[in-house]
Parts: C-alpha cells; sequence; structure tokens
C-alpha cells in the first residue's frame, strides 16, 4: 500500500471518530435513556474503520518499514537460490549475473540429501570423507536431517557426485536421494522481487532470502498486532471517543472551575 492510500485511510478514520464525537454531543437533545444506544453506535463506527480502514493500513506497515530501511540503508540482501545437480552452474550463474540489480553470484555448497545417519557415522565420515573423492574442499553434515554439504574443486559435479554416492552406501550403508545446488546472490534491496520473478520464470527457486530490508519487514510482521486486537482496540476508541462527546460540557465547565480557581 502507497503513503497516499494509507494516508486517505487514516483520515477517513479519523472523520469517523469527529462523527462519534460529534454524535455524542447532541445527547443534550435526546433523551438519556438513549445515550447508551449513541455509545453503541460509536463502538459500531469504531469497528467499521477498524476493520476497513486501520488493518488494512497496518498490513502495509511492514512493507513501508523495508522501504525505509532501503531508503536509510542502501540495502544488500542476500538470497540463497537452489538448484537440480543436472543444472548447466555457469551458464545459470552468467544469466542471474546479467540481471539488473545482481552485485555478485556465488556458489555456497552443495546439498546432498541422504537417509539420516548416526552419530557416529557422521564422526567417521568427518574424518573419512576426504579419501572417498579427491576433489572435496569442504564438508559439513546435519545427520538427524541426513544432509551432506559440500564443495567440489572442480567442476565435474556429475562424476563427483557419482563417486561419492557409490562410496556413501558402500562403506556406510547411507542411501543418496537427491542433490541441490546452492548458489548465493548479493543483490541491491528493491532489485530482490524483481529477480525473483525472472528466476520463477526458470523454475529457479529462492528458497532464502537475509539482508537489512528483508529483517526490518519480518520483524516488523512479528510485532504486528492481529487484526481482531486491532478492531477490538478500534472499537473501545469509538465508544470511548463516543462518550467523550456526551459528558464534553461537564468536563469544561469543571476544568474551567479548575482553572478560575
Amino acid at each position: 500500500m502507497d503513503i497516499i492510500t494509507a494516508a486517505i485511510l487514516i483520515i477517513l478514520f479519523i472523520v469517523i471518530l469527529i462523527f462519534s464525537f460529534s454524535m455524542g454531543m447532541l445527547t443534550p437533545l435526546i433523551k438519556k435513556k438513549e445515550i447508551g444506544l449513541v455509545i453503541i453506535i460509536g463502538v459500531i463506527l469504531g469497528v467499521v474503520g477498524g476493520a476497513f480502514f486501520i488493518t488494512p493500513t497496518l498490513q502495509g506497515y511492514p512493507q513501508a518499514v523495508g522501504t525505509l530501511t532501503q531508503i536509510v540503508d542502501g540495502g544488500h540482501e542476500i538470497m540463497t537460490i537452489e538448484l537440480p545437480s543436472s543444472a548447466n552452474i555457469n551458464q545459470v550463474k552468467s544469466n542471474i549475473e546479467q540481471m539488473d540489480g545482481v552485485n555478485n553470484v556465488s556458489s555456497k555448497g552443495i546439498l546432498i540429501h541422504t537417509q539420516p545417519f548416526s552419530d557416529n557415522t557422521s564422526a567417521s565420515l568427518d574424518k573419512n570423507i576426504m579419501y572417498m573423492n579427491a576433489n572435496l574442499s569442504n564438508w559439513s553434515f546435519d545427520n538427524k536431517a541426513g544432509i551432506i554439504n559440500v564443495n567440489f574443486t572442480n567442476n565435474n559435479l556429475t562424476h563427483n557426485l557419482k563417486t561419492l554416492k557409490e562410496r556413501l552406501f558402500s562403506d556406510y550403508g547411507v542411501s543418496y536421494s537427491y542433490a541441490v545446488i546452492e548458489l548465493q546472490v548479493d543483490a541491491q534491496a528493491g532489485s530482490v522481487q524483481h529477480i525473483t520473478t525472472e528466476l520463477s520464470k526458470d523454475n529457479i527457486v529462492v528458497s532464502d532470502v537475509n539482508g537489512p530490508v528483508h529483517d526490518s519487514i519480518a520483524n516488523a510482521q512479528n510485532n504486528m498486532p492481529s487484526s481482531t486486537v486491532v478492531v477490538l482496540f478500534c472499537a473501545i476508541l469509538g465508544g470511548f471517543v463516543t462518550l467523550l462527546g456526551v459528558y464534553i460540557d461537564p468536563i469544561r465547565r469543571f476544568l474551567g472551575n479548575i482553572k478560575w480557581r
């Protein structure tokens, strides 16, 4: 939601509150037993304003925070994308590097998904995996999830994975499921959505985004009250403003007496 639309919705809610207040001020012209009905109408107007004006405004709040962070920070976001092991990595990297807003593309590693394996197997693999393939440069394990994160020093990915797959099963009885190549894209914050859209056209998945803009949006979303709380607050506010209008004259007289004492 843009700033102008949000401002219009807030102004409309203020108009509702002014109307509720004015309605309360008219109670001297009606019977006292109707005051309760006037306050109920004020509450209903608060509910309407909360549901149709304030809630939509708050839903656009996280994006507004992200935009502000982008303006203040400049904002680089780190995008993680996942590719099948059969993908032409060099071609994909070249295509991404040519997109507007991309600063850099680098390899984050290869996630090999297997069956879960024991802590003892994980410890043994950590010592011996280097002997399974001479092209391995670094590795890590999440044995409970069945994930092995590796990097190879050459680009012969098909051969490297085939060798590792065979040795995992023959040496440890660990069954290979599939592998995913992770690339890390350093992008301008304002280009993240455009890049994500372009990648999706080629069925490339963005699995994660991190950076100041993304973090500020996530924090704003986590700290936002629910729509029910917002509507309830606006209902109470509408009733309170109407009640204030009902008793505004006695309040003014009371304050005037205090002033002249």
